[in-house]
């Protein structure tokens, strides 16, 4: 957070985030000083990225203070000035600290982590009490509340009717949301577990925070091996900065989970050389994330050898195994990361958030994985 105050001889503190030590400079008569307040763990359960807290100066000199706002820049929360001059350039001089906070603020705030979450969210539709996982506005929240404890900058979404569903859970204003662009068919079938209900369209989608820099790229189309659009497209976005991160967010077949004698396997492993061509085809740092309905990291992962043929591809959290539900041994949820994308993740960053209570109200059948990645090690 950054804090300005001064006096007649326009003596200005900033009071700025982690990793900036002390420092000061000499800028239009003004001397400008910040210092470290906080210190943000990498823990997603200690870590508060964004909220360092601001302790203003105490001093009589400053007991004529006056309270501004400046708005939000680069993903860092407003900061408040305390501020107190009688000079005659007041406004002209808060013209300057405006720009060197708002310098001085991107650069704090490229330093953050960024965080990257998948989570298949289980037939999430936009009606109460509807589709083959009817939710109650309660069971809304407790989505809500999953959302806001992993603190994810981007969300790898599975299962989503539409835009209209991601709106019961994510706020418009804070979130920009891309959806594949397959259509929904006209109608649907019968819900095999909740009789007298329909099931929905599944989407796949993206959800990012809308101060993080990014361009929706098209859909990786090709991954609906069926032709007939029963199958879901990959959604793909690129962070801009000086070297961008391509991420794509996959849903595949499900019912091939291991081996390849079902019938569901035909479709998977016709999806495989599609991923393993889109990879061939990129430059620079890619993370692959998803429900893949597939186990990876089984003995003999046939799948697997396949898409990481030259061992340049790495699963975030590999040899951890899975806590949500003591049915499932090994993982299909994956955030997996290419060798320039894997540089820049922080280690031991991968976390599984579980649920508490009872199985039948957990808010999914499947949990969220995240990882923090360093922009700066890309």
């Amino acid at each position: 957070m950054i804090a300005i105050v001064y006096d007649g001889g326009f003596y200005v503190v900033l009071q700025a985030g982690p990793d900036l030590g002390q420092s000061s400079m000499l800028c239009c008569n003004l001397k400008v000083t910040w210092r470290s307040s906080v210190t943000v763990a990498p823990s997603h359960r200690a870590r508060d990225q964004r909220a360092a807290r601001l302790a203003p100066l105490q001093s009589d000199r400053y007991d004529r203070r006056k309270h501004i706002t400046l708005s939000t820049m680069a993903g860092v929360p407003r900061a408040r000035a305390w501020i107190a001059c009688e000079n005659k350039f007041l406004e002209k001089k808060m013209r300057i600290l405006t720009i060197i906070a708002a310098l001085f603020w991107a650069s704090l705030a490229s330093a953050e982590p960024l965080r990257i979450a998948s989570w298949n969210i289980e037939h999430l539709v936009a009606g109460t009490d509807s589709g083959c996982r009817p939710r109650s506005e309660a069971d809304f929240q407790r989505v809500r509340d999953v959302i806001a404890e992993v603190d994810a900058d981007i969300w790898l979404l599975q299962e989503i009717e539409g835009a209209a569903a991601l709106a019961r859970v994510f706020e418009d204003d804070e979130w920009v949301v891309h959806i594949e662009e397959r259509r929904p068919r006209r109608s649907y079938p019968e819900c095999r577990h909740t009789p007298g209900q329909r099931l929905s369209f599944q989407a796949a989608a993206i959800v990012i925070r809308k101060d993080v820099g990014h361009r929706r790229l098209p859909d990786l189309k090709a991954l609906d091996v069926s032709g007939r659009g029963s199958l879901r497209h990959g959604v793909l976005i690129e962070l801009t900065g000086t070297r961008p991160l391509t991420i794509l967010n996959t849903h595949l077949k499900s019912g091939c989970f291991e081996g390849t004698g079902r019938q569901a396997c035909g479709d998977l492993f016709a999806q495989l050389p599609v991923l393993r061509d889109w990879y061939d085809a990129q430059n620079g740092p890619v993370l692959i994330g998803g429900d893949l309905n597939r186990r990876l990291e089984v003995s003999n992962a046939t799948f697997w050898a396949v898409l990481n043929e030259y061992n340049d591809l790495h699963i975030a959290g590999a040899g951890i195994r899975p806590n949500c539900l003591p049915q499932y041994a090994e993982f299909i949820d994956f955030l997996i990361l290419n060798d320039a994308a894997n540089a820049a993740k922080l280690p031991g960053s991968f976390v599984e958030t579980t649920f508490s209570g009872p199985v039948a109200d957990y808010p999914s059948d499947h949990c969220p994985i995240s990882v923090d990645i360093d922009l700066r090690g890309l």
